[in-house]
């Protein structure tokens, strides 16, 4: 009976670490290329299925963010049940001092037994036992070398367990999973209020942004660019699209300005004249430079369009004035 009992419990195991196996490969997978929008619910997914899978009463993410790095907020929590709540206001800085100098130091918590914790972790086991929590698991959320950005917990709450390496290490590669997709969500905003201020300075000097995607051949363009080029909010604006925009007179000194920037990385400084869909005629002037490929975007040329028709008649008239004035 007692080899069979062991034979049972050892083919429990197997089966709990290969169906765990199976679900960090999905998770791993699915975060690969997943969209900034969707970091949050698929990190409240993820540790909802671990901890059924692993048997786990609580997980939590918590994250410190540029625009208040003393505050470290909670984030994502899964808990199995609802009791013990969080004391409102919750600060883990004064409730769990030891654990977060731990984390900040980039070192990993493992604590099979809150009683087996430091003297100097007094404070903490104080707050882990008013929650109920009787082992504790907290790792460090950063990427490729750079500074600490918060802590993701796992916890026991019914009894004591242990924390086999191997659930260690394969707990560590979920909290790195994990960081990778935050960090990328935090570019993505980053890159959005970035080119949101970048917009809205350039609408408020009536300028039109654009850039030219070399690989596709094609233009992204603001609103204001498409408004000076007469193009229609969603139309897809291709290089044969544009240039056919071009004057005729034009369009073989604007050709060779993106043939010069795209194959010697010139820059683009030139005025001409366009038509628009209703027939009327504008100058503009555009500057653009060559933007090296990089890991989020590809090789383009990035610049800038003005409106310069009043100029221009301006110019124009003028030049009249001062050729009559020669003449009389």
């Amino acid at each position: 009976m007692n080899s069979a009992h062991r034979t049972t419990n050892l083919n429990r195991e197997l089966e709990d670490r290969l169906r765990f196996e199976s679900l960090l490969a999905e998770l791993s997978s699915r975060f690969v290329n997943l969209e900034p929008s969707q970091v949050d619910h698929e990190i409240a997914e993820a540790e909802r299925r671990i901890c059924e899978c692993l048997g786990l009463d609580i997980s939590s993410v918590w994250q410190l963010f540029p625009d208040e790095p003393d505050d470290l907020r909670l984030t994502h929590v899964y808990r199995r049940v609802d009791e013990p709540p969080l004391p409102e206001n919750f600060d883990p800085r004064v409730y769990n001092p030891w654990a977060l100098r731990q984390v900040f130091s980039g070192k990993t918590v493992v604590l099979p037994s809150i009683e087996k914790a430091p003297a100097e972790a007094a404070t903490d086991c104080e707050t882990w036992r008013n929650l109920g929590i009787k082992s504790v698991f907290l790792y460090p959320l950063s990427t490729g070398g750079e500074s600490v950005f918060g802590a993701i917990s796992f916890h026991f709450v019914e009894a004591e367990q242990a924390w086999p390496d191997e659930v260690v290490q394969r707990l560590q590669l979920v909290s790195q999973i994990f960081a990778n997709a935050l960090v990328r969500k935090r570019v993505d905003a980053a890159l959005r209020e970035s080119e949101e201020r970048l917009k809205l300075a350039a609408e408020a000097a009536d300028i039109g942004m654009w850039m030219f995607d070399i690989g596709k051949q094609r233009f992204w363009a603001t609103d204001r660019a498409r408004l000076i080029f007469g193009f229609e909010p969603d139309l897809d604006i291709t290089l044969e699209l544009f240039l056919d925009s071009v004057h005729d007179s034009c369009r073989e000194s604007v050709a060779e300005a993106v043939r010069l920037a795209v194959e010697q990385g010139r820059e683009v400084d030139i005025e001409y004249r366009i038509l628009l869909p209703d027939g009327r005629e504008k100058w503009v002037h555009s500057r653009g430079r060559i933007q090296p490929a990089s890991a989020t975007s590809p090789e383009s040329i990035l610049g800038a369009t003005v409106d310069v028709t009043e100029r221009k008649r301006s110019e124009e008239e003028l030049r009249r004035l001062r050729e009559q004035l020669e003449l009389e």
